[in-house]
């Protein structure tokens, strides 16, 4: 009887003990499970948060988005479109006849040619004529003499006139021959590459000397009658042609008007209407 009852005892412990490690390992596994499930909520939570923070510091996304829907921004336009003045070379002239520009990189148009009308023994462009009429009688009227010493040349008389100036340099200054072009094209343009082959331009009252009282007069007033300094002072880098107090070219009024208000010069007027599409 004692030993049935011993035996009885002992299978019992086993069996608790059984159920003991059963119940452990149940435990584990919750715990396990749990832990698990913690993990890939917070791995999820975190790769939403970056993806989030992606699109706000990274405005890669949007942009491709606007780009492919074709909205651009003005200023991501204007950034796309900077246009450095003095390296200005234009593909085409502005549907403006008043913009035409001509200067040491951009030549005369193929193919261009200009109706002249003569006006005090010089020819110009018969569209500016009116212009600079009105502009002469006012500085009468206000006590200045205008006069214009040149205006439109051909091509050909260009060339007469740039052979002619190297020649010079030549004889007075013992320069070679290359040396005097180079000299000569300080002041003097390649023809073709003239203003005064538009008929645009006007030289007045010869070499006009800054300090001399029409000049003062001009740069109040030429403006107001479409006209600028063509070479201002200070702007060579850009023009590519040293100062000259006298060369005065027909832009138009508005356009005229602008470019004395804001200081610029032709190249950067035109530089400024191509970044903010207006050309």
């Amino acid at each position: 009887m004692g030993q049935k009852y011993g035996k009885s005892s002992r299978y019992r412990r086993v069996r608790r003990k059984k159920r003991i490690a059963v119940v452990a390992l149940g435990v584990l596994a919750v715990l396990l499970l749990a832990g698990v499930i913690a993990f890939l909520i917070q791995a999820f939570s975190s790769l939403v948060s970056d993806s989030a923070s992606s699109r706000v510091d990274n405005p890669l996304s949007s942009s491709e988005n606007s780009l492919k829907s074709g909205e651009i921004s003005k200023t991501e336009s204007s950034q796309s479109q900077r246009v450095d003045p003095a390296d200005l070379v234009l593909q085409e002239q502005s549907s403006d006849w008043r913009l035409l520009l001509v200067n040491p990189q951009n030549p005369m148009p193929e193919g261009y040619t200009v109706n002249v009308v003569e006006y005090d023994d010089v020819e110009m462009d018969e569209r500016i004529c009116d212009a600079y009429k009105e502009m002469q009688r006012d500085a009468h009227e206000n006590g200045y003499t205008l006069w214009i010493s040149s205006a439109y040349r051909s091509v050909e008389k260009q060339q007469d006139l740039l052979d002619a100036e190297v020649s010079r340099h030549m004889r007075e200054d013992g320069l070679s021959e290359e040396e005097a072009l180079e000299k000569a094209l300080q002041t003097m343009t390649v023809p073709g590459y003239s203003e005064h082959n538009t008929g645009l331009a006007i030289d007045l009252n010869g070499v006009t000397a800054i300090e001399d009282e029409e000049y003062e007069w001009l740069c109040r007033h030429a403006a107001d009658y479409g006209f600028i300094l063509r070479y201002p002072q200070g702007k060579e880098a850009v023009t590519g042609i040293q100062f000259e107090a006298w060369h005065f070219r027909y832009v138009g009024q508005e356009h005229a008007q602008y470019m004395v208000q804001h200081d610029m010069c032709l190249e950067e007027y035109i530089a400024y209407l191509i970044e903010t599409g207006q050309f």
